[in-house]
């Protein structure tokens, strides 16, 4: 034998040393030699065949992708690969190099048994019998009656689960019955529903409608998917996790009745629930997200590897959102042939699925705002009632912030900036619970963000000036009429409510306070207020002189105004 560290050695000059009992020398010889680059095809597949003898998988499987890696197609490597996947409980992989392998290779006979046993192993019955063939029924005198479907059931059915005009449908491909994903254009139809609920096909549906809404909200209780994926041959640890699920299932079903809110629990397998929650009005997707995130707030803290799973119409994918679709109720998945059922308190199948449907009620917006606000926000306590006063007063005094006031409580949207102006004003104003009350009602409102935003906020208040200049659309329908009396007051909306602030707190002078950015930002802003002040002046001194002209004066708190020599004089001014 020639000295193996100084020389390359072949596949079969290691086995004779296999052969030899000398295991422990192999494992030398296979670590050193196994990966050397420069080596055929097939000699990394012979090296990935004797490390799988001598229980080195994780050096069998690189053996095998160098294999490849030279030879992409070759069914011998692929199905080495997918066996050796297959013993070490990756089965998820070892099924998608199967259909690799037989949809290139389709009378591979030994990839058709691996196949199979996946299937078998998976519970995938419905996909088995297409790939295989279905076996023969036994005949039974018993005989089984379907459900009458007339048009009040599926108008109810099409109603609960109303989306966008999208639909999906899962199908088995043949001939190796792999899932596969169909989206069609178009509502989904009565007689689509009829097929999903007979058996027949099964379908999805987009909550999301186009005005980004939705009629219902849902969460799923269930083990992480990568979880069960690992432990597909564990029946304890299978076993535990159905057990848990169902439990926490229930416990939340049952929360959910006691707070009166309308629902149903639906089991789509042994291991995964999903709790519905119907909207009596469709409602913006961030109020169902909020929601939802109330409720599960109410709920124990999973254990045991259990999660409660938001299933959002949308989830994050990059630096957006992508739209998610659901799968409709009441099916039968045409891989596993199990039927998803809606249950009862006690987990058992109610007896008559679509009956249930029709006793279920629908959450109004009212009780669903309501459950948010008392979850999310403990800060609406009686001191809270008793700061309302200085929220009623700028809305009194600034036209501006009352209508962006209205636009929150309104439930909708605001904008960055609108934001950022009810944060340097109302912000600025007790230690910020007023903002929170005025902010709640916005779909896209969370606690945390705006306590963050409140600890980042400049020590300055926002002046009259910086308003204007960010909301001009607004300004034409609601003029600013401020009239601060002291020359020294920063003119800011926040002394309405604190008339005590002055200048030289709020307002650069000099460079020696502010940075020449800064104070050349403040100069053009004042030399801009200064030409539309300007301008308005101009037209109500215009509007006085027509005045005078049919009365001789105006008084008004000590100021009298009246024309000496067809200019306007006004006496009395401080």
């Amino acid at each position: 034998m020639k000295n193996w560290r100084s020389s390359r050695l072949t596949p079969r000059e290691v086995e004779d040393f296999l052969a030899d009992g000398k295991e422990a020398e192999a494992r030398k010889l296979v670590k050193h030699h196994c990966h050397l680059p420069g080596q055929k095809g097939e000699d990394y597949w012979h090296w990935g065949e004797i490390c799988r003898d001598l229980a080195m998988a994780k050096d069998a499987l690189k053996c095998y992708d160098l294999a490849l890696a030279q030879e992409p197609n070759n069914p011998q490597v692929m199905y080495s690969k997918a066996q050796l996947l297959y013993e070490i409980g990756l089965v998820p992989r070892a099924k998608r190099l199967a259909f690799k392998l037989l949809s290139l290779h389709p009378h591979h006979q030994e990839g058709r048994k691996l196949l199979e046993a996946i299937y078998q192993e998976t519970g995938e019955k419905g996909a088995l019998d297409l790939f295989k063939g279905p076996p023969k029924e036994e005949e039974t005198p018993i005989r089984y009656f379907p459900p009458s479907l007339g048009p009040r059931e599926m108008e109810l059915f099409l109603k609960l689960f109303s989306g966008r005009d999208y639909k999906v449908q899962l199908y088995l491909e043949p001939p190796l019955g792999r899932l596969k994903t169909r989206f069609l254009k178009g509502p989904i139809t009565p007689e689509e529903i009829r097929a999903h609920l007979l058996g027949d096909a099964y379908w999805g549906f987009f909550p999301l409608k186009e005005d980004l809404t939705v009629s219902q909200g849902v969460f799923k209780i269930a083990p992480l998917k990568k979880e069960i994926e690992s432990h597909l041959r564990d029946r304890i640890w299978l076993s535990e996790k159905a057990q848990t699920a169902q439990h926490l299932s229930l416990e939340a079903y049952k929360t959910a009745l006691n707070q009166g809110l309308a629902c149903a629990l639906e089991r789509l397998n042994k291991l995964e629930y999903r709790l519905w929650f119907f909207f009596h009005a469709p409602v913006h997707l961030l109020w169902s997200k909020r929601f939802l995130e109330a409720f599960i707030q109410k709920l124990p803290y999973p254990q045991m590897g259990i999660a409660y799973h938001l299933l959002l119409p949308t989830s994050e994918e990059g630096l957006g959102w992508r739209e998610r679709w659901l799968e409709l109720p009441l099916g039968v998945h045409p891989a596993t042939r199990e039927r998803s059922l809606f249950i009862d308190t006690q987990g058992q199948p109610y007896p008559q699925q679509l009956q249930f449907l029709k006793t279920l009620g629908a959450i109004s917006t009212e009780a669903m705002k309501s459950l948010c606000t008392k979850m999310e926000v403990g800060i609406l306590s009686k001191e809270t009632q008793k700061e309302e006063l200085p929220i009623a007063r700028l809305r009194a005094k600034c036209p501006l912030l009352d209508h962006l006031v209205k636009k929150a409580q309104a439930g909708r949207i605001l904008s960055k900036r609108e934001k950022q102006a009810l944060l340097l004003t109302l912000g600025k104003i007790g230690d910020g619970k007023l903002v929170h009350k005025v902010l709640l009602p916005c779909p896209d409102y969370s606690r945390s963000r705006v306590d963050n935003l409140l600890k980042s906020m400049p020590p300055y208040h926002i002046s009259c000036y910086k308003l204007r200049e960010w909301f001009p659309e607004i300004l034409p329908d609601h003029l600013c009429n401020c009239r601060f009396t002291q020359k020294e007051h920063y003119p800011t909306p926040i002394l309405h409510v604190l008339p005590h602030l002055t200048t030289h707190t709020y307002l650069y002078t000099s460079l020696k306070e502010a940075s020449p950015k800064r104070l050349l930002e403040e100069y053009v802003a004042l030399l801009q207020e200064e030409k539309r002040l300007q301008e308005r002046k101009e037209l109500m001194e215009d509007e006085l002189m027509e005045r005078l002209e049919k009365q001789r004066t105006i008084e008004t708190k000590g100021l009298k105004a009246c024309l000496k020599e067809g200019k306007l004089e006004i006496k009395g001014l401080p």
